[in-house]
């Protein structure tokens, strides 16, 4: 389990490229964000950039 917020919007646009989104979970103890559509219309201030399966891993590691 990631250390971070994360997000569980599944209907945002960027949710296969952000790493809120794909970062590994405990679902018992997990800090959820709470994004609104308005921010999702707008972009969203918490869009953390995941580029590939290569650093997803890499960031799932470094941010436990």
């Amino acid at each position: 389990m990631v250390d971070i917020s994360v997000c569980n919007r599944r209907d945002c646009p960027k949710k296969d490229t952000c790493f809120r989104y794909l970062a590994e979970r405990n679902d018992y103890w997990q800090s959820q964000l709470v994004v609104d559509k308005l921010n999702l219309k707008d972009g969203c201030d918490m869009y953390w950039r995941c580029r590939n399966m290569a650093e997803l891993q890499y960031m799932n590691k470094v941010n436990r």
